[in-house]
C-alpha cells in the first residue's frame, strides 16, 4: 500500500508480551512474554499489571472486537472472539495492522484448539502449552516477507482506538458543583421563613390568650 511505513516486525515481537484472557471473569488462560534489553521497556511489570487490571475492566464492559490502547511509548492491541480476549503490547509506532494481523492468527488456532474448553477451565494458564505455536508464529511474523503480504492489507481493519485511562476509568469526575439561588431567590426564601415563624407565633399567641 502506498505511503505505508513498514516497521520491522522485530518491533512487535521482540519487544511484547502477549496475554489470552477469558473475557468473562479475566481469567488468564495463557501467557509469553519475550525478553529485551530495550530501555524503553525497562519496567514490565508496570504493563503486566496494567494489561491484567485491563481485562478485569473488559469483563465489566465488553470491548469491541479490535481495539488499541495507548499508554506513552506502548500501545495494547486486543482482539476479542467468542469470550476469550488476545491481548499484544509494542511499541505505539508499530503500525496496528500487524499487531492485529499476528492476533488474527492466534485467534483462529487458538480456537481451534481451545475453544470448547475456554468455558469449563477452572486454573489459571491452563493452556499455557499454547506459548508453543505462539512462539513459532512470531517466528514467521518477523519474515521480510510477511511484512510485505501484510502491507498489502493495511488499513482495512475496524479499530476502536482508546486511552488508558480511558479504559481504566482513572480521570475522575469532578464532584457535583453545590447549587447556588441568586440573591433575589435567597432574600424571597428568607421573607417566606420570617412569615412562617410569625404566622406560628400569631397562632400559639391566639391559643394561650
Amino acid at each position: 500500500v502506498a505511503g505505508v511505513k513498514l516497521a520491522s516486525l522485530a518491533d512487535l515481537l521482540m519487544l511484547s508480551f502477549t496475554l489470552i484472557s477469558r473475557l468473562s471473569d479475566a481469567l488468564p488462560l495463557a501467557a509469553s512474554m519475550d525478553n529485551t534489553t530495550d530501555s524503553s521497556f525497562s519496567d514490565p511489570d508496570k504493563f503486566k499489571l496494567q494489561a491484567r487490571n485491563i481485562f478485569k475492566e473488559l469483563s465489566l464492559h465488553p470491548p469491541p472486537r479490535l481495539l488499541s490502547i495507548e499508554s506513552g511509548d506502548f500501545s495494547f492491541h486486543l482482539l476479542t472472539e467468542t469470550g476469550v480476549c488476545f491481548l499484544t503490547i509494542c511499541p505505539t509506532r508499530t503500525p496496528a495492522y500487524l499487531a492485529f494481523s499476528f492476533l488474527e492468527d492466534l485467534n483462529r488456532e487458538f480456537q481451534h484448539l481451545y475453544g470448547s474448553e475456554v468455558t469449563r477451565c477452572e486454573r489459571p494458564y491452563a493452556f499455557i502449552k499454547f506459548d508453543t505455536f505462539l512462539q513459532k508464529t512470531k517466528k514467521v511474523y518477523m519474515d521480510s516477507r510477511t511484512n510485505r503480504n501484510l502491507g498489502r492489507v493495511a488499513g482495512k481493519q475496524n479499530v476502536t482506538k482508546k486511552h488508558i485511562r480511558e479504559v481504566l476509568g482513572w480521570v475522575k469526575e469532578e464532584p457535583p458543583k453545590r447549587k447556588r439561588f441568586p440573591p433575589r431567590t435567597l432574600f424571597a426564601i428568607i421573607g417566606l421563613c420570617l412569615l412562617c415563624a410569625l404566622a406560628l407565633v400569631g397562632v400559639l399567641y391566639s391559643r394561650l390568650s
